[in-house]
């Protein structure tokens, strides 16, 4: 390779971060490359390209990489966070653990650092240590935005409820956490103290259903959000609820919380009549949300499962669905496709269709929360390096969460995990 002069290299650097910022990490894996056949110790571009690597899954290159980048500078905490976060995703909690506390010792203030650790602690199930922690996450920069900025002077990170009577619990980002949290929603309830829910207008119905003598406020109703501070509401993020009334495993019950609604009940049950199968099971297999590890299948992943012929296999995929209809031309149409519901919009539809179903298999994505919720058999499979904390392997992976959710971790044995899931749990 030529020699590169200052510029070009700078040039690189830069074309290295674009890539990256659109989603283009085997580009920037290349400019970084370049960069360091000229440059092999520059820690910053090291910890780049372990970046770009960590995207794409090569995280043994990744933490080779950032290895090597602590080896040049000891002193960057980014570096140890970067680590960290390397550790949570393929589960090696307690590394990930060490490494954000050497990050949180070299930089104290930083929300980040603080809040991912507490996310492995809810991971690990030390309930009475994560919540501080997680605290930390209204402060990071992906908390940052129009809703937030609107109730920044009454949010409160810690509450004495005895004191405040008036109070707005705002749901967490992501349809999965907004149901997961709402599991404590009775617990503030039962204060007899007034409260406002603010969420995602598509669990709006549920939430008023479920949540008797309450009101559900969209997440972007900012007219109606203006009014509750006029009124002098304070506001709580219902992850915060976690530090009050889910101090340790013990405190939970794992217990249904949202009521479907029966005579959407009644018109899937209606439906699933026209199919004559023993049992119905709802089936999902992909994320689009890859933020925290690789979470999808492909179909053909699953057609051990799916060729039991006792089954009704009920499509719960959102989405892009030309997978599903390549394997039904393929496989006899074996996956049912409701065509009355759409799977993203209406999820009271959801919640009442897997109502009337026997059991919910699929990879970590919403569907978990929205069979736990109903209390609905759900079976997980999960990718190893997949982060999502109700997802684990511990206590043989049962979830405190959700008394019916059993979670399978693969490596490279799904064939297995599909064998056992066939023979003793649908």
């Amino acid at each position: 390779m030529e020699k590169l002069n200052k510029n070009q290299l700078t040039n690189l650097f830069n074309k290295g971060t674009n890539e990256i910022n659109n989603g283009n990490p085997l580009k920037a894996i290349e400019c970084y490359k370049k960069i360091l056949f000229v440059r092999k110790n520059n820690e910053v571009v090291l910890n780049n390209l372990a970046y770009a690597y960590f995207i794409i899954g090569d995280y043994i290159n990744s933490e080779k990489l950032i290895l090597k980048a602590i080896h040049i500078n000891e002193n960057n905490p980014n570096f140890y966070y970067n680590l960290g976060n390397l550790y949570k995703r393929i589960s090696r909690l307690d590394d990930a653990i060490k490494n954000y506390d050497i990050a949180i010792s070299l930089e104290p203030n930083n929300h980040d650092y603080h809040y991912n650790k507490g996310y492995v602690l809810l991971k690990q199930k030390k309930y009475h240590l994560a919540w501080k922690l997680f605290e930390k996450r209204i402060f990071t920069k992906k908390y940052q935005n129009k809703l937030t900025d609107l109730i920044k002077n009454c949010l409160l990170s810690s509450i004495d409820f005895s004191k405040e009577k008036k109070i707005a619990i705002v749901a967490e980002q992501g349809l999965g956490d907004q149901i997961l949290f709402s599991s404590m929603y009775k617990n503030v309830l039962d204060l007899n103290i007034r409260v406002k829910f603010i969420n995602d207008i598509r669990l709006g119905d549920i939430f008023e259903r479920s949540f008797s003598n309450s009101e559900s406020i969209s997440n972007n109703d900012y007219s109606r959000i203006n009014d509750l501070v006029a009124e002098k509401y304070k506001f709580l993020f219902s992850g915060s609820l976690g530090q009050y009334f889910r101090k340790s495993i013990n405190d939970f019950d794992g217990e249904p919380f949202l009521i479907p609604n029966k005579d959407k009940i009644y018109k899937y049950r209606e439906i699933l009549s026209k199919h004559k199968f023993q049992k119905f099971v709802g089936i999902s297999w992909k994320s689009s949300n890859v933020e925290s590890g690789e979470k999808s299948l492909h179909l053909n992943d699953l057609k051990p499962l799916l060729e039991n012929k006792n089954i009704g296999f009920v499509n719960l995929q959102y989405g892009d669905n030309s997978e599903l209809k390549t394997f039904n031309n393929n496989n006899n149409n074996v996956i049912i496709e409701i065509e009355e519901i759409d799977l993203f919009n209406q999820i009271d539809d959801v919640i009442s269709l897997i109502y009337c179903l026997d059991a919910v298999v699929t990879t970590p994505t919403v569907n978990i929360d929205l069979a736990g919720s109903i209390g609905k058999k759900c079976i997980a499979i999960s990718p190893f390096d997949c982060e999502i904390f109700t997802c684990s392997k511990l206590n043989e992976g049962r979830s405190e969460w959700y008394k019916n959710q059993k979670t399978f971790i693969v490596n490279d044995d799904l064939d297995s995990v599909i064998r056992k899931i066939n023979k003793h749990y649908i």
